[in-house]
């Protein structure tokens, strides 16, 4: 058993950096940087220093940056 299937149970499903970043579609440094920033998904970092994301996390994440676009009538009143 892993150190993080003993921290993490079956429901909590999580990956590492480089799984996250692909679910996310950006560059595993891309997510090192916002955490650097303190931006981007939750994470946890276990002792020693690894960092891991839940996948729910990473799909709450996800959801939140969704951009509602204007509809088309709208745009054409504004333009």
């Amino acid at each position: 058993m892993s150190n993080i299937s003993k921290i993490f149970d079956e429901h909590d499903h999580a990956v590492m950096p480089n799984e996250a970043a692909r679910f996310l579609g950006v560059a595993t440094k891309t997510l090192a940087n916002w955490r650097a920033d303190g931006k981007g998904p939750q994470y946890v970092r276990l002792e020693g220093g690894s960092v891991v994301y839940v996948r729910d996390d990473l799909e709450t994440y996800r959801d939140s940056q969704r951009v509602l676009p204007k509809s088309a009538s709208t745009r054409r009143r504004s333009a």
